[in-house]
This record gives C-alpha cells, structure tokens and sequence, in this order.
C-alpha cells in the first residue's frame, strides 16, 4: 500500500481516483500549495490581491503569496473543505517554505516573514486536522523538518495519523 498524491482541483477524474485509491487499500493526500498562487485556479481571483505581482521564475504561473491574512486563510478554507468532501485524508502542502528565503522576498518583494508563513501554515494545518485529516509538506527547503515542526507541531503526531506512513516507506505518487 502507498501514500497516493493527488491535485483533486485539476480534474474530475482524479477526484473520481479518490476512492479508487483508497478500495486498494492507499492513503490519498491532496495537493494545495499554500506559499503561491496560481492561475490556473478557480479561487485565483479571490487570492491575487495577497500575492506579488512578479510570477514565480520557476513556475510562471504562480506568484508568491504576499500578505498571509485572514481573507486568504478563508479562500484556503474552501479549498480543505472541498478536499474533506472528496474523502481526502492528508493534505499536502507545495511551497510552505516561501518566507523563509530572504534573497526570494527580496527578489519578489513580497511581505510575508518566517513567523508569518509559520503561523498561516499552522492555522491552515489546524484546520485541516478539524476536518479530521492529516498535514503533510511537500518539497522542502533544507530546512524543511525546522518548518515542519514549527508549523504543524511534532511530526510523528500530525504528518503521519494515517497508519503505518513513515518519510522511510512511503511512495509519493502524483495524479492529475
């Protein structure tokens, strides 16, 4: 059994893979990025007033998220209640990191600093746990297990209540 990655926002039918996944007997984590925004989103226009104005060199269709707030945490709320409607059981957080780089903020400009990424990840983690699922960040910084406690608490608590998921044995996949 594996730890299942799927973006339920890009398609019907990874939405539909959902419970497949989960029959087999996987652990379905959903996909948010919660450090950008990005434009190819339903919620786009309602998060581009908290994001800088300079795409991302990386991905030019996503802008790093300039004031965490809590106008941005409600439209971030949407999307984890829909992920706990579709029977998502971890949520999996892109970009969590994006404050911690001064030479990032400096080059976009954005707003945000290190406690400011900390506690918008923590209130979205929190939430995340009342909808009875699990946080995960994907793609980390080197200082990824500082961030990770910082922001969700003690790992083997939060990252991991799914049964038997450990970084040792899990298999990420990735649907769209």
């Amino acid at each position: 059994n594996c730890y299942v990655l799927i973006d339920p926002f890009s398609s019907e039918p990874a939405r539909d893979a959902i419970a497949e996944m989960q029959v087999s007997g996987n652990t379905v984590g959903c996909y948010i990025s919660s450090g950008t925004c990005e434009v190819g989103r339903e919620d786009y226009p309602q998060m581009q007033d908290y994001c800088v104005d300079t795409p991302w060199e990386e991905w030019p269709d996503e802008y790093f998220v300039d004031t965490p707030n809590d106008a941005l945490i409600d439209v971030m709320k949407a999307r984890i209640d829909a992920m706990a409607g579709w029977g998502c059981e971890m949520v999996e957080f892109d970009n969590m990191d994006w404050a911690f780089d001064s030479e990032t903020r400096e080059q976009y400009g954005f707003a945000a600093t290190a406690d400011d990424a900390i506690a918008y990840n923590r209130a979205l983690c929190d939430y995340s746990q009342q909808q009875d699922m699990g946080c995960m960040a994907k793609n980390m910084i080197t200082t990824a297990s500082v961030v990770m406690i910082l922001c969700f608490g003690e790992p083997s608590t939060v990252f991991f209540r799914c049964g038997g998921i450990s970084c040792a044995t899990c298999t990420s996949l990735f649907i769209r």
